[in-house]
């Protein structure tokens, strides 16, 4: 057995996995951390790296493999070439052939131990503003965050990070993205993500109800009621109005396509779904302004978890702030992305 095999098999039977583990099923049963196949944790140590595998849910830590073994050494070393991250898996230990996740370079080369990665709604709520560098300085002054403005997930991202910061930071809060948290050890990180989300906490504005014969008039149409927390999106003028917009963050245009679609008031179902076609449009929120949210009939449970993530985050906005939207090529370089594709395949099929 060689070297990094070796560490690769007794990092994974370390009590720091096992912790890790546990956080990560606590992260992954979550809404206000994590939705659906969105987030991942890793641990590394001699070189070696076990992170969370594309399209796994954190919330399956405890009952499936979903953790994939990396060259981390390596991986962090050729950052600036074209060799993919899936090539710097340890195949020989990963029996299930799972590919890593796409945010896997950060983790390599993030020089902490231990890396928490959420789409916390309440950082996002702050990384889509337009002041939330000022925003993040001034709440998360004790923690020595750092902001960093959108970039790709993957390599990217990585490099930006990693021109921003020094060895010392341990928080990053990701530009339409999320949040980043690191540590010497499990419960250290996992210490400082909470810490660093109640800091970052704005209670939600309270929201109004659904029509109650929405439901009814979509059955049959190929939609049917969106999770009764998005409601509201469609209800509340001021939620409407900014949900309407571009797309505001990655994973909203991976699982239910760019922006929302908004039915006008006054527009019946019928019409609007005779008007909207088969399958549809490229967004799969429908918001009936003034009644209710929609998703299709075969909705994936992320799609589901995905709605409910615009509307925690929205509810969390101030109402005067001013947002930043992906623009149109960053949502098509997303939707066009075959890692994207791969795992909103696994991550859609999860039920």
């Amino acid at each position: 057995m060689s070297k990094l095999s070796s560490s690769y098999s007794a990092l994974r039977a370390s009590d720091d996995y096992a912790s890790l583990m546990a956080v990560s099923e606590r992260l992954g049963g979550n809404p206000h951390q994590v939705q659906g196949p969105g987030g991942n944790t890793s641990i590394k140590q001699d070189g070696a790296m076990w992170v969370k595998a594309s399209g796994t849910w954190l919330r399956d830590a405890s009952t499936q493999e979903i953790m994939v073994p990396v060259n981390a050494a390596a991986l962090a070393a050729g950052l600036d070439g074209e060799t993919p991250d899936t090539a710097f898996v340890a195949h020989d230990e990963n029996p299930a052939g799972l590919r890593p996740s796409i945010e896997t370079s950060f983790h390599a080369a993030i020089d902490w131990p231990v890396v928490l990665h959420t789409h916390c709604v309440s950082t996002i709520a702050t990384a889509i503003r337009r002041d939330a560098a000022e925003v993040v300085d001034e709440r998360l002054s004790r923690f020595d965050a750092v902001f960093i403005p959108y970039h790709k997930p993957g390599r990217d991202l990585t490099r930006a990070i990693l021109a921003a910061t020094h060895s010392n930071n341990k928080v990053f809060i990701l530009g339409n993205h999320g949040l980043i948290c690191c540590g010497k050890t499990v419960l250290e990180a996992e210490e400082l993500l909470v810490a660093v989300s109640s800091r970052l906490e704005r209670p939600p504005r309270a929201l109004p109800a659904a029509d109650p014969t929405l439901g009814d008039e979509l059955v049959g149409s190929g939609w049917r009621l969106a999770p009764e927390q998005t409601h509201g999106l469609a209800c509340d003028s001021a939620l409407l109005e900014l949900a309407a917009g571009r797309s505001l963050y990655p994973d909203h245009v991976v699982f239910l396509g760019p922006g929302v679609t908004v039915v006008p008031e006054g527009v019946s179902v019928a019409t609007a779904c005779e008007a909207l076609g088969v399958p549809g449009p490229a967004s799969k929120l429908l918001l009936f302004a003034g009644r209710g949210a929609a998703v299709p009939d075969d909705a994936s449970a992320a799609m589901l978890a995905m709605a409910r993530a615009l509307s925690d985050v929205l509810t969390r906005v101030p109402p005067k702030a001013e947002l930043v939207r992906l623009a149109e090529d960053q949502e098509r370089d997303l939707l066009n992305w075959d890692a994207e594709k791969y795992r909103k395949t696994l991550g859609g099929a999860h039920e």
